[in-house]
């Protein structure tokens, strides 16, 4: 009868500590809900009444520590970015999960030819991935970014591209690389 008795209270004592625990209440919050292609994404947890944590990435990787930073890359694509954490009770057995996404915009950069002043050169076509502008100034100087009578090229996404000149006597070819949030400017000699 004893053994029946402890048995009992045992059974009592397992019921109350797992009846304390607390459901955790997961949350958590981003620096802010758009992003340009390679910033960070600070992920602070906020939740209530959680001991362990699960993230889950967006590459479908995973984690455990309570917050994060998630590096993006400069040549990410614009989209969306879904990240989901679990939050987990003290013993384990009680949990809660919330999903959060953030916008990402593809990072961007821009693009200006230019020629010398004294160059003779004349009216100069500048093809880049088929979209054409034309140099109709010359400059003493490096132009600021967009002058006018450069060929201008804004709003261009990260990364290495071929291009074309022409003034109808001299020809220019080449590569150039677009980094994000930067004016190239480019001098055509």
């Amino acid at each position: 009868m004893k053994i029946f008795q402890k048995l009992i209270a045992v059974s009592m004592l397992a019921i109350s500590i797992t009846s304390c625990q607390k459901t955790p209440e997961a949350s958590f919050t981003t620096d802010k809900s758009e992003y340009v292609a390679g910033e960070t994404i600070n992920l602070t947890n906020t939740t209530l009444n959680g001991k362990t944590y699960k993230w889950t990435f967006p590459d479908g990787q995973t984690g455990s520590s309570e917050s994060y930073a998630f590096e993006t890359n400069d040549n990410d694509p614009a989209g969306t970015l879904t990240f989901r954490l679990e939050a987990f009770s003290s013993n384990g057995k009680k949990s809660d999960e919330v999903s959060k996404s953030v916008n990402i915009k593809a990072a961007e950069g821009d693009v200006v030819f230019w020629q010398q002043a004294g160059s003779g050169y004349g009216t100069t076509v500048v093809s880049l991935n088929s979209v054409t502008s034309n140099i109709t100034t010359e400059y003493t100087s490096s132009p600021d970014c967009g002058a006018s009578g450069c060929a201008v090229f804004n709003g261009l996404k990260v990364g290495t591209y071929n291009y074309a000149a022409t003034d109808g006597g001299t020809n220019w070819s080449g590569t150039l690389t677009v980094t994000k949030n930067t004016c190239l400017k480019f001098k055509l000699n």
